[in-house]
């Protein structure tokens, strides 16, 4: 790899749909590292817009310096979002920043990560400059199923439009699944596909793991829809009594489905303790991560789970479902995959993996996912991209 000082430094103006902030430090935080990761190699201008209600019309802007590139934090104020209006101020705010971005140094490429209702606007404002376009949103394979009949037909129409602009040169999908998705379902040429996959960020990275006994599980998410922690806990309940006795569990995270996970622990498992610890920051999943010996990851659905690279990295095998792009991360030398919502399947595999938890090669595991996801290897496919554009 070429050493980061003799890259062109392009102007790139990086427009995030979700990022995070200090009330949401996850929301978003895959775009986040994904900025990140380009950031060294490109002069990068990141802008994330959200909005909410106010008396009066207002298009608030605040710029940050970070370590790598600046950020400019967009909120629209309106007390009305009909009529057009809302449309209006988001326009005329992505307007007022990319006018002084470009001012400063002429913008080279726009880079939108992830399509929504605000950056589907930003196409509209900047007609000049060639997009590219990660895509990381289960609405595309999930969400849009969900929509009432009439909508939805609607919905794949407006979406399948907006992808054939014609400034939009490379779409990067986080998983081939989703490249697939977007080609059958959205009408996307295939040629403008190129799957890159999420970040592992710096704070996970492998250390050898030390047996004293216990089998550490541990569970990491947002817990809502399409999470399936039931289905791990129905699967403690299946397998051999005298291997729980010999694992210890670590739950983390918040969220919708947190009352549920409770009651179910309490009525039917009150015997098996787990450790519930809420939300943790960053740096003490990866911790947790390393200290683990088996990650568990009960979904119905995902894109390209962040959390799996990131347990990967720490040369933690996986236990999850075989759906959408997680079969891209999971084989037989670092994990097991089973069916949604087969139990049995899951507690088979559960049991499987605690009895042969040391034929694991969690070195290699580690290495091999390191080469594939973290934030150098992701910044250089990403700057390969915009340089095949700019040759164009």
């Amino acid at each position: 790899m070429k050493h980061i000082s003799t890259y062109k430094k392009y102007n790139v103006f990086f427009v995030a749909a979700w990022y995070p902030d200090d009330k949401q430090m996850f929301a978003g935080a895959f775009i986040k590292e994904h900025a990140e990761a380009i950031a060294p190699y490109v002069n990068l201008k990141v802008a994330h817009l959200t909005y909410g209600k106010g008396r009066f019309p207002r298009i608030l802007i605040q710029k940050q310096n970070h370590q790598d590139y600046i950020f400019y934090k967009i909120h629209v104020k309106t007390p009305l979002r009909r009529f057009g209006c809302l449309e209006f101020l988001i326009k005329s705010a992505y307007k007022k920043v990319y006018h002084k971005v470009n001012s400063e140094q002429t913008i080279d490429i726009v880079h939108i990560n992830v399509g929504d209702y605000n950056t589907r606007l930003l196409t509209q404002v900047i007609k000049d400059k060639p997009i590219v376009l990660s895509e990381h949103f289960s609405f595309y394979h999930t969400g849009i199923k969900q929509l009432p009949k009439k909508l939805r037909k609607v919905t794949y129409k407006r979406i399948s439009a907006w992808f054939k602009n014609e400034n939009i040169k490379t779409i990067l999908p986080v998983s081939h699944q989703l490249g697939q998705v977007l080609i059958k379902d959205f009408g996307v040429n295939p040629d403008k596909i190129v799957p890159i996959p999420n970040v592992a960020s710096k704070e996970f990275y492998y250390q050898p793991k030390i047996f004293d006994g216990k089998i550490r599980l541990l569970l990491v998410a947002k817990w809502q829809y399409p999470k399936n922690p039931v289905l791990f806990l129905k699967a403690l309940k299946i397998i051999d009594d005298k291997l729980v006795s010999g694992i210890e569990i670590n739950w983390v995270g918040d969220g919708s489905q947190m009352n549920e996970i409770l009651v179910y622990h309490k009525e039917h498992i009150q015997d098996i303790k787990i450790n519930f610890l809420g939300f943790q920051p960053k740096a003490v999943v990866a911790d947790l991560m390393r200290r683990s010996d088996i990650f568990i990851h009960p979904t119905d659905a995902e894109n390209l789970p962040t959390v799996i690279i990131e347990s990967l990295v720490c040369g933690t095998p996986v236990l999850s479902n075989n759906v959408n792009g997680i079969p891209e991360l999971i084989n037989k030398s670092n994990g097991i995959l089973c069916n949604k919502g087969d139990e049995i399947c899951f507690a088979k595999s559960l049991q499987k993996m605690i009895e042969n938890i040391k034929h694991y090669n969690f070195k290699e595991i580690a290495g091999e996912s390191k080469k594939k996801f973290t934030s150098d290897s992701i910044g250089n496919q990403i700057f390969k991209i915009y340089n095949e554009i700019s040759e164009k």
